[in-house]
């Protein structure tokens, strides 16, 4: 639906008006319909006169509540059966019966029938029915007679026009919801002279989930934590929340890395990390990049020993472990756990293929909730590529452009045909959209 309404200009605008005035015709097609579906009900009305026991006392409410008890009872049910045999066969069984004090010493006996002749004749059957089981001093009263109109009925050009104005809403409601959808998904305008770029939804096949600025400005210091500004707190909750991480069977390793060099993994990676922990998740992030490493001068936290180290054999898991609070009002309830590279060594490949390595990919997940890892770009290292078919789903980060969607293109390539969940991260001139696609 958010692909049909993304249309620009006055055909968009067209197609939105269209949607909400076809919801409303429908909605005032079913509110006519429910109108004409309702079977009118009429109501009429007989009275019983209670003469008083003395001929200075007055019939009292109790004695009219009694009374109107006696005839919602059997023996009055039976006998105003008997009297409608000859008049209006059924009419004790298709008519409601209630009874209710009219005025001193009066009361009122109505029914409520589909037909009026069947309102009528139970009225009078059940106030004579009455009479004849209390007994003296009960008597009579005035007689029902024919309804003029029905008591209970739905007016078919009300609900009619009830059913317009909530298909109206119903409609405008649904065009929202589609425009901020296909909002967030929305690529810039191409610079005037530039060939017309491949939107990331088709270089990748993945639709778009958000779109924010650039990462690298919405994480920042606050003293020894690392938090996200205001609008990066929306926007990496969208992104949790739409890669499913806190679904009931959420990835629990997810790999971020660049579809092309410098495109901004490390940020996406740490503003992932550090809105999962404010979620409640017990996350690590593992700087897997060894050629470039950068996370600790970020984080403020030693770089060495880190993962390289460990993957040498000259550390332990609890050597390279770092604590990173992601909130300075409460350092020790917010953090993530995190594994910078290490000091960058001359000729070293990103160690991904070592059998340490494959290691501490395989326990890591027994004892965190969710592993981040921000790995090297694919393109560039094969053992990446190899490692991204391992986790249980890859955010691909690219700068938008011409070269920037051909490497989307190769990336995604390079993903085994039966890949778990895969993303896409793109930054459009200055924004950023996240895309996955579920293989």
């Amino acid at each position: 639906m958010s692909d049909s309404v993304a249309g620009l200009g006055g055909d968009g605008l067209a197609l939105r008006w269209r949607v909400i005035i076809a919801t409303g015709l429908l909605g005032m097609l079913l509110g006519f319909l429910w109108g004409i579906a309702d079977v009118p009900r009429y109501r009429a009305a007989a009275s019983v006169v209670v003469a008083p026991s003395g001929a200075e006392a007055a019939v009292d409410t109790a004695e009219l509540d009694r009374l109107a008890a006696l005839g919602d009872g059997s023996d009055v049910a039976a006998q105003a059966g008997g009297l409608l045999g000859d008049d209006l066969a059924g009419a004790d069984l298709l008519a409601d019966v209630s009874y209710s004090p009219a005025a001193a010493g009066i009361l009122r006996v109505d029914a409520t029938a589909d037909s009026p002749d069947f309102a009528v004749a139970a009225a009078n059957a059940f106030a004579q029915a009455l009479v004849q089981v209390a007994g003296r001093p009960v008597g009579l009263g005035a007689a029902a007679t024919l309804p003029d109109s029905p008591s209970e009925n739905r007016s078919a050009p009300l609900w009619s026009l009830i059913g317009l104005l909530i298909g109206l809403l119903a409609g405008a409601l649904l065009m929202a919801l589609a425009a901020r959808r296909s909002s967030r998904a929305e690529p810039g305008p191409e610079p005037a002279g530039q060939r017309s770029l491949i939107p990331v939804e088709d270089a990748f096949g993945a639709p778009a989930l958000a779109r924010f600025r650039d990462p690298e400005s919405l994480v920042v210091r606050a003293g020894d934590a690392v938090v996200l500004n205001r609008s990066g707190v929306g926007a990496f909750d969208r992104l949790v929340r739409d890669l499913g991480l806190e679904d009931e069977d959420p990835p629990r390793t997810l790999a971020v890395l660049d579809a092309s060099p410098d495109s901004g993994s490390e940020a996406v990676a740490l503003g992932l990390a550090i809105a999962a922990a404010n979620h409640g998740l017990k996350v690590i992030l593992v700087e897997a990049n060894l050629p470039e490493p950068s996370l600790a001068r970020r984080l403020g936290v030693a770089g060495s020993p880190g993962l390289a180290d460990y993957i040498q054999g000259d550390a332990t898991p609890r050597d390279v472990l770092r604590s990173v609070p992601t909130s300075s009002e409460w350092p020790e309830q917010n953090v993530f756990a995190c594994v910078p590279a290490g000091e960058p060594r001359r000729g070293q490949a990103s160690g991904m293929a070592s059998p340490r390595f494959t290691d501490l990919v395989d326990r890591l997940p027994r004892v965190y909730d969710l592993v981040l890892f921000e790995a090297p770009p694919m393109l560039r290292d094969d053992a990446a590529a190899a490692f991204a078919r391992t986790v249980d789903a890859v955010v691909l980060v690219s700068s938008d452009g011409i070269e920037a969607s051909d490497a989307i293109v190769r990336s995604a390539e390079r993903l085994a045909p039966d890949s778990p969940a895969a993303g896409v991260l793109t930054r459009p001139r200055g924004t950023q959209a996240a895309s996955r696609a579920l293989r």
